[in-house]
């Protein structure tokens, strides 16, 4: 490890894990999270239900310093600090030899667009950090994520952040949205999202994907909803997240996508020993920002997104159907004066899944290259 990656190490894992950074720090990280109870966080390779392992495959996102990534990718998970390294845990801990490579969670939320916390996007210029889909372990040991995995963060399109005010009944929101360089292949499906008030109610069932304490995507499903508020604008839960997990998708039990954390309860507490361990408490701190609200902001600024269509089923699909997908949904025989047209975009789409086939199969045997710098700017509009 060089030693200008090491210091960036050091100084993502300050604001990632430091437990008493004042109010203003630039993370807000030391309220984040908590484990409660036992920890239900889960590996990809041990969820069961297919449908589960989808939705971490497909949309679940980490943030990761552009140099950490290069290193992850370059040199395996054994170039990287481990969690229990950069937050000084007890080696015990759970997950405490994994990788500590993300400093964020996000979700998928259409082909190009991203949505995690806005005090995420406070860490580093947008040109110093990347996304990464499959940035988890495939099996025991084996970390998926590949060089095609790694997306650039383009722009800010919408962000929002009201989470200082010690009054209760003032509005308190926290989300981003962030265009990726790329859309997303066929083998990615963004998830469904709440772009209305969903039906929440206390003690409801809920699920979280996220890089708690920076390590490969873990799945909960121990969660559920312990608080509600007026103003519409976040629910309290208890899912079992740490540091690193702001940014995360938080899903009803038909997936569909009700917030992202934002904040949490302090996670960690130090031992006569000399290291950290888990705190397990009873209470629910996690608050989560509604899908809902930071929809609102989005369509302000983009209104032609499909996910600013109002009459979209809930939850919302961000990917509008195409003429071809919505024609294969219909049923029937085609007209005779039209059938010719069938012939020709069957044997398109054989060209294209022909070349998409080679195509990955290069990107698979290709050597690996550092990925570039960019000069993208945040931006907002």
């Amino acid at each position: 490890m060089t030693e200008s990656l090491l210091k960036r190490m050091l100084s993502v894992a300050a604001l990632v894990f430091c437990a008493g950074c004042g109010a203003k720090d630039a993370y807000h990280m030391q309220r984040e999270a908590v484990v409660y109870g036992e920890d239900g966080r889960r590996q990809y390779y041990e969820l069961s239900s297919a449908d589960k392992r989808d939705l971490v495959r497909q949309s679940a996102l980490a943030l990761l310093p552009r140099e950490v990534a290069n290193q992850l990718l370059a040199g395996g998970t054994s170039a990287v600090m481990t969690w229990g390294e950069a937050a000084g845990l007890c080696a015990d801990e759970p997950f405490a030899a994994e990788p500590a490579a993300a400093f964020c969670s996000g979700v998928l939320v259409a082909r190009d667009l991203m949505l995690t916390s806005e005090h995420c996007l406070r860490a580093m210029p947008l040109s110093d950090w990347v996304v990464a889909f499959d940035y988890y372990y495939a099996s025991e040991g084996q970390l998926q994520l590949e060089v095609g995995d790694v997306f650039e963060a383009k722009r800010v399109l919408a962000l929002e952040v009201r989470d200082d005010s010690a009054d209760s009944t003032v509005e308190q929101l926290d989300f981003a949205f962030v265009q990726l360089d790329r859309e997303v292949g066929p083998d990615r499906k963004p998830a469904q999202v709440y772009t209305r008030s969903p039906p929440l109610s206390i003690g409801e069932r809920i699920y979280s994907i996220s890089t708690g304490g920076g390590v490969p995507l873990k799945w909960d499903e121990s969660g559920s909803v312990v608080g509600l508020r007026d103003q519409d604008d976040y629910f309290v839960a208890d899912t079992d997240t740490s540091r690193g997990s702001s940014g995360s998708g938080v899903f009803d039990e038909r997936f569909g996508l009700l917030g992202v954390l934002g904040q949490g309860g302090a996670d960690l507490i130090s031992t006569a020993e000399g290291c950290a361990v888990m705190i397990h408490a009873d209470e629910g701190k996690e608050r989560a920002t509604l899908a809902h609200r930071a929809v609102a902001e989005l369509c302000r600024v983009e209104p032609g997104l499909a996910l600013c269509d109002e009459q979209c089923p809930q939850p919302c699909s961000g990917v509008q159907q195409s003429q071809h997908e919505a024609g294969c949904a219909v049923s029937g025989r085609p007209r005779a004066a039209g059938w010719w047209w069938l012939l020709v975009l069957g044997g398109a789409v054989r060209r294209l899944v022909r070349r998409d086939a080679q195509g990955v199969s290069r990107a698979n045997t290709r050597r690996y290259r550092p990925l570039p710098r960019t000069s993208h700017r945040r931006a907002t509009d």
